[in-house]
């Protein structure tokens, strides 16, 4: 039986919660898939047996991403769920490292290990660049430089140390620089120093524009010569997707959820929806993360525009706290999330 009730909420600027109903009693697990724009559904993650929830992160920001689910078994597959979407907060998101190329390395292993320095930004944890030490073992400091193929607005950077249970080579002292042309990296954008520990480090700065970067480590945190990397991941603004569904049935043109207004607010908002065909329709409002506050509209409607009101009320009447709500749209098989900000 396929899962029911999917949702999907952006808690942030790189993720969004999905949760569903399990209606099987003999599935073995779920699978999840994703796609944005004009992009096929993609598998993103094969679940356990009776789970009902997922958090999908390092997404862009301000992106709408659609999701879908289906329960399987030995037989196979179950039919997939609704389609559900949402967008991501705007804000910063981690650039995919995908058109990313080596500038230049002042020393890495290909000897004694793989400590290429391509792999501090290969998108995978158990890889890492690590110094020299086979042959020779050159001192601090220690730098790395990427070019990004784009220019892009960076306002953050994350720095995973090796994962292997091994902290040699775990940076200490850092700094940072952004660059128009690889040439040219006049001040550092950031700098400071790491804790002892392999957990990954964020850094956020003022938002500047560039098409390289450049790690320098000043120091390890056992005093050692060594450098090493697992991951180097940047956080940017990007452009978002627009707001359009798809077309067809089920699309935006056949229905349109409109942002309430106003928002934020603190009394009262009003919903508005059109329906260009008949449909049986749901509105509820849940908090961020995914608890039911008030059903609003469970009925069949016919073709039109609609609106209706919420005055920060829950099923029982009682006002609830400022904060992040979401109001979901429900059309025959079409949902579509919005948030909204209520201010007390």
């Amino acid at each position: 039986v396929s899962p029911g009730g999917l949702t999907a909420t952006a808690v942030s600027s790189r993720q969004i919660d999905l949760s569903w109903t399990d209606n099987a009693g003999n599935e073995e697990g779920y699978i999840i898939e994703r796609k944005s724009g004009s992009d096929p559904f993609l598998q993103i993650a094969r679940l356990g047996v009776n789970i009902a929830q997922y958090s999908d992160e390092d997404l862009l920001p301000n992106t709408r991403y659609y999701y879908r689910a289906a329960a399987f078994n030995s037989i196979g597959n179950s039919p997939y769920s609704d389609i559900v979407n949402d967008k991501t907060l705007a804000g910063f998101g981690v650039l995919p490292q995908t058109d990313w190329t080596l500038h230049y390395v002042d020393s890495e292993e290909k000897i004694g290990e793989d400590g290429a320095a391509v792999n501090a930004f290969d998108n995978k944890e158990n890889t890492f660049w690590h110094t020299e030490w086979y042959n020779s073992t050159p001192g601090y400091p220690h730098e790395l430089q990427i070019n990004l193929n784009h220019a892009y607005t960076i306002g953050g950077f994350l720095y995973l140390p090796r994962q292997d249970g091994n902290i040699n080579g775990t940076i200490m002292g850092y700094e940072f620089y952004v660059s128009d042309d690889g040439t040219s990296w006049g001040n550092p954008v950031a700098s400071g120093s790491w804790p002892r520990n392999n957990t990954e480090k964020e850094v956020v700065f003022d938002s500047v524009s560039g098409s390289f970067i450049r790690l320098v480590a000043t120091s390890e945190v056992n005093g050692n010569s060594w450098t090493s990397v697992a991951e180097l991941k940047l956080l940017v603004t990007v452009a978002g997707t627009d707001d359009e569904e798809p077309d067809g049935e089920g699309g935006a043109r056949t229905y349109t959820l409109y942002p309430n207004f106003p928002n934020p607010f603190n009394s009262v908002t009003t919903i508005r929806f059109n329906l260009n065909r008949d449909a049986n329709v749901a509105i509820r409002i849940c908090d961020v993360s995914g608890k039911h506050i008030k059903t609003l509209l469970s009925e069949s409607k016919a073709v039109g525009d609609y609106s209706l009101t919420w005055d920060g009320r829950n099923e029982s009447g009682i006002r609830v706290g400022s904060g992040i709500y979401i109001y979901q749209f429900r059309a025959n098989d079409y949902s579509q999330n919005r948030k909204m900000l209520l201010i007390k």
